[in-house]
C-alpha cells in the first residue's frame, strides 16, 4: 500500500462532500462532584444526561444534556409531584418515584448512574437495575456494586457485568417527602464492536449482501472514515501514522480504496454522524469464482480527525469477516 500519509491524501482527495459541522457537548449545569466514566464516548457507550424535565408524573423524560443518541428515558410515577420553577421534580407532601428505562442494541457490560438531589435525601437501598425481557417485563432486580457519594445530595450506583441483557431499566425514589431531582446522568456500556454485521457468508453462485453497522463512538463525531477490505487477513495490520488498521494489504484493499462510494461498496466513505455511527454496505453478484470457496473476506474502517482540522488518523475499528461458500 502507499504510505501512511499518501493514504491519508488519498481518502481526503476521495471525499466530495462538505465537512459537517458539530453541536458542542452541554454542560451539566451545578453537578459539581460528576465522574466521567472511561468509556463515555467510546464505540458501544452511550450517555443520556437528564436536567431540564418537562413532565412530572406518568410521562417520559428524554434527555437534554449529550448528543441524543442514548435510547433512555425517564418517569416518575407519584400522583402529587410537580415540576418546580427550575424544572426539577418534586413533592411537598410525599415520595417522588422514578423508572428510568435503557434500550441498547447489545448486551450491557458496565452502568453509571449518578444523581443530584436537593432537599429530603434519596433513599439508597431503593436503587435496584431491572434486566426487561423482549416484552420490557423485568427479570429481577440487581443491586448496585458500587455507591459513591460525590458531594452533597450527588451520588453515584455503577454495576460491573449485571446480569446478561440489552434492555434495562433502574428504579429509585425518596426516602421522604420533600425530595427534589435535580439531575440524572446514565452511562453504559455495551458489547457492540465498532464494526459489526449480521451476515457471515455469501453464496458465489448467488451473491448477496452485506450490511455493515459504524459505531466509532461520540468522541469521533462528525469525523471522515473509510472502510477497505482484505482478503489475506488481518494480521498484522496497516499502520496510518499511528493507528493500526487490522487488515492485511493485498489487491482487494487497494481496489475498495480505488472503489470508495462505487459498486459494489456503499458509503464506504464518508462521515460519521452526531453519535459516531455510520452504515456501509457490499453487494456482490452471482457468478462469483469458485476459486474463492472458502475464502475470508476481512473489512475494518479508519477515522481521520476532520472536525478538529488536523485530518490525522485517530481511530481504527475492528475486523469483521465473511466467507465465501458454495
Amino acid at each position: 500500500m502507499q504510505r501512511a500519509h499518501s493514504l491519508v491524501r488519498s481518502v481526503l482527495a476521495l471525499s466530495l462532500v462538505a465537512i459537517p459541522g458539530t453541536a458542542a457537548f452541554a454542560g451539566i449545569g451545578d453537578f459539581g462532584g460528576q465522574v466521567v466514566p472511561g468509556y463515555r464516548g467510546q464505540p458501544g457507550a452511550s450517555f443520556a444526561g437528564f436536567d431540564v424535565f418537562s413532565v412530572a408524573v406518568n410521562g417520559s423524560n428524554t434527555p437534554d444534556l449529550g448528543t441524543g443518541c442514548s435510547g433512555a428515558t425517564l418517569v416518575q410515577t407519584d400522583p402529587s409531584a410537580i415540576l418546580t420553577s427550575t424544572k426539577n421534580i418534586y413533592s411537598f407532601g410525599s415520595i417522588v418515584k422514578f423508572r428510568l428505562t435503557s434500550l441498547n442494541a447489545a448486551p450491557v457490560l458496565d452502568v453509571s448512574l449518578q444523581l443530584r438531589t436537593l432537599g429530603a435525601p434519596l433513599d439508597p437501598a431503593s436503587v435496584k437495575l431491572l434486566p426487561l425481557d423482549f416484552s420490557g417485563a423485568p427479570l429481577g432486580e440487581v443491586l448496585p456494586s458500587s455507591q459513591v457519594t460525590l458531594g452533597p445530595g450527588e451520588v453515584q450506583f455503577t454495576w460491573a457485568n449485571p446480569p446478561a441483557t440489552t434492555d434495562f431499566r433502574i428504579d429509585f425514589q425518596a426516602l421522604a417527602p420533600s425530595m427534589s431531582l435535580d439531575v440524572a446522568l446514565l452511562d453504559v456500556r455495551t458489547a457492540l464492536p465498532a464494526l459489526s454485521t449480521t451476515v457471515g457468508a455469501i453464496s458465489l453462485g448467488q451473491g448477496g449482501g452485506v450490511p455493515f453497522a459504524l459505531d466509532a463512538g461520540t468522541d469521533n463525531a462528525g469525523d471522515l472514515y473509510l472502510m477497505l477490505g482484505s482478503l489475506s487477513g488481518s494480521s498484522p495490520g496497516i499502520p496510518i501514522d499511528g493507528i493500526v488498521l487490522p487488515l492485511v494489504q493485498d489487491a482487494y484493499t487497494l481496489f475498495s480504496l480505488q472503489s470508495a462510494n462505487l459498486p459494489p461498496f456503499a458509503n464506504s466513505l464518508g462521515f460519521l454522524d452526531a453519535c459516531g455511527r455510520s452504515n456501509a454496505a457490499l453487494t456482490l453478484p452471482g457468478g462469483l469464482s469458485p476459486a474463492l470457496a472458502g475464502t475470508v473476506a476481512q473489512h475494518a474502517f479508519f477515522t481521520l480527525d476532520s472536525t478538529g482540522g488536523t485530518f490525522a488518523p485517530v481511530f481504527a475499528s475492528n475486523a469483521v469477516p465473511f466467507q465465501f461458500v458454495f
